[in-house]
Order: C-alpha cells, then structure tokens, then sequence
C-alpha cells in the first residue's frame, strides 16, 4: 500500500462515512497533494474555503447526519425506507434572545439536523421553514440538499422580509403552518379560533406587535393537493407567549387534522409546551444545550415513542 493510499484512509476514516464517488476522488486527490508537499518539504493546507470544497463537505455532513437519523428510526423499529410521504416544517424561534445562537451558526447546524431526519419522510427532500418572534414569516423557499448549507443566512438573516429580534408570540406562526399545509380546509382559523374574549388589536397592539392572527401573511404558493397529507412540524423556541388558551383552543379546533407537532424547548421548560405535549398528537421535548447539540443526541431525543406509534399507524 502507498504513502497515499494510508493518507486517503485517515482521511476517509475521519470522515467515518462511506463517501459518495466524489468524496472518494477529493479526498484521493487531497492524499496525494498532500504526500507530494511532505516529499518536496514544504507545508500543505487545502483550500478549504472553495466553493467546491465547501459543497462537498456540506454534502458529506448531510448525508452522514442522513444515515445517523436513518440507524435511530430503525432503531425504534421503523423502516425509513418503507415510511409513508410526510410533509415536514419547521418553526423557528427569531427572538431577540436566540441571536447568538444564529450568530454564532447553532440555528444552522439544527436545521442541517432536521433536514436530514425530515428527508426520510418528505420524499421530495424539503423541508418549509417558518420563523416566529412578535411577528411571524414563511421563508420563500424550502430548506433543501441544493441550498442547506448557507439556508439560514440567506433566507432568514439576510433577508429584511423577514422580521427578528422581538419578543415571542407562538399564535401567529401556528396559524400560519396550518394554513400552509391545510388550506384550504372545512375548519376555520383565524379569530374563529380564538375565545369570544379575545381583545381587539388597535393602535397600542401594532406600537407593541402584538399580533393578530387574522392578518397573519398568506403562505407562499399552497398548493390544495396536499391539504389531507400528513405533516410532521418542529417547533423550536427559547421562550414563553401570551395568548396561551388562545393557542389551546387552536390546536383543540384543528385536532382532526392529520399534523403531528414536535415542540422544542430549547434549555427551557416551557409550561405551554408541556400542556400542549399531552395531547395524542403533539410532543414536547427539553434540549438542555438548546440548539448547541450534535445529530445524534438530537435524534435520540426527537425519536420518541409517541412519534413512531405516529408514523406507524401512517404506514398502516
């Protein structure tokens, strides 16, 4: 065996992934560059901020992230490969007190995360992004393995349509996921969901955003095709609402539907999400890190016994 072939194994096996045919050819190359530098004396560092590089790591970590999410789902004794279509969403927390965690690239690596446990169950590979804080948003594309990995800077942080750093309202970005998905449906949202209490938002609601449900943005593009299809949504948040009976009453109303919500608290224990966790088809989950956690301690938590009776009674 080469000098080459070892370092083409080391680097494989840092991997720990069986690469794609592309992998296999870069990091071949890489092995050698790197012996033909230790022969000629002089020092290597491969570019790793190329383009080309940067998608074919990204790709790597996808697909590992993919099979890790795949290894806990069979674990629970489901096949991912016989998993019937489930549309999948996820609610991101945009509050002021989740900034650091966008910052500093958590809020990417989550997404990265999902996406690949979601790819077992939305055939089409996609994953519908929703962000929340006072006000509530749909990104205009889906999370997908095309644009993933640069998906939160680009369709969340750097898009100015997309409203952030405020308080937290969970009521707005609800209504709007089961629109999204089950519009149009027989039963009604909006205030119809709410208490014959609920306030009227004026002009001291709109100086504090506060929001009203009715106005919530109309989902890009639905598409009445999907409006019986069952969908798996994340929700992931840092913090507490208002509103609380308001939302009871919403997922009370919507119950016949076919939405299964994942609710994450993330380093809190939010005493809403607990409620909201006991119902049949919904459950909480505590991350003590927050997002600051890897793909298979993710996995661990989010596989739960409630979501595979879920899926299993799906597959029939």
């Amino acid at each position: 065996m080469t000098i080459e072939n070892d370092f083409y194994l080391f680097l494989i096996n840092k991997i720990d992934f069986q690469p794609s045919p592309v992998a296999h050819d870069k990091c071949l190359c890489y092995s050698i560059e790197l012996v033909f530098c230790f022969r000629a004396n002089r020092s290597y560092t491969p570019d790793l901020t190329s383009g080309t590089y940067q998608q074919e790591y990204f790709l790597i970590t996808l697909q590992k992230s993919r099979e890790t999410a795949g290894i806990h789902l069979q674990k629970k004794g489901l096949d991912p490969a016989s998993l019937p279509h489930v549309r999948a969403g996820l609610c991101l927390d945009v509050s002021g007190s989740m900034r650091p965690e966008y910052r500093d690239g958590h809020v990417q690596d989550a997404l990265t995360h999902l996406l690949a446990l979601a790819m077992h169950m939305d055939k089409s590979g996609r994953l519908d992004v929703f962000t929340f804080e006072n006000d509530c948003a749909q990104c205009r594309v889906p999370a997908t393995p095309d644009n993933y990995e640069t998906f939160v800077r680009d369709h969340i942080l750097d898009d100015s349509s997309v409203p952030k750093w405020g308080g937290t309202d969970y009521l707005g970005v609800m209504s709007l996921v089961y629109r999204h998905y089950f519009n149009p449906s027989p039963l009604r949202l909006g205030r119809q969901a709410q208490p014959e209490s609920a306030p009227v938002h004026g002009l001291l609601d709109r100086l504090f955003h506060r929001q009203d449900p009715s106005n919530v943005p109309a989902p890009f593009a639905p598409e009445p095709a999907w409006t019986r299809t069952p969908t798996l949504a994340f929700f992931l948040t840092d913090g507490e609402t208002e509103n609380e009976r308001q939302i009871e009453r919403l997922l009370e109303s919507q119950a016949p539907l076919p939405l299964f919500w994942v609710f994450v608290g993330l380093n809190h224990q939010s005493s809403l999400l607990t409620r909201l966790g006991r119902e049949p088809d919904s459950e909480f989950i505590l991350l003590e890190d927050g997002v600051r956690i890897s793909d298979d301690r993710l996995y661990e938590k989010l596989v739960t016994p409630k979501l595979v009776n879920w899926l299993a009674r799906l597959q029939g």
